[in-house]
């Protein structure tokens, strides 16, 4: 029986940004049903998402992440795997929750 960790949730991610989109939905997929009940890494969900142009399933997670408080909120305006959801303009009100912005 596999183990999935976040570090599944960074393999699916490297998956995602080599083009490996089913790879990747089926990592993320099995990362998901296997965290049932237990804490999420919701800002690498929405990085996976985000890097596979899921712009909705991206933003969902992504707000659960900034709900969360979740740490790596920080890297929010720098973070590479967002960039496929920066320019839509619900991203700039996250960089306002999490205070980046005015």
């Amino acid at each position: 029986m596999t183990h999935y960790t976040s570090s599944n949730l960074g393999i699916a991610l490297v998956y995602a940004q080599a083009g490996r989109r089913n790879d990747a939905l089926k990592l993320l997929d099995e990362y998901l049903m296997s965290i049932k009940g237990k804490p999420v890494d919701s800002f690498g969900v929405a990085e996976v998402y985000s890097v596979l142009g899921e712009k909705e399933s991206a933003f969902e997670w992504l707000d659960r992440a900034v709900h969360d408080h979740a740490s790596y909120t920080a890297w929010l305006k720098v973070d590479q795997p967002l960039d496929n959801i920066r320019s839509d303009p619900r991203f700039k009100e996250y960089l306002k929750k999490v205070g980046f912005e005015k």
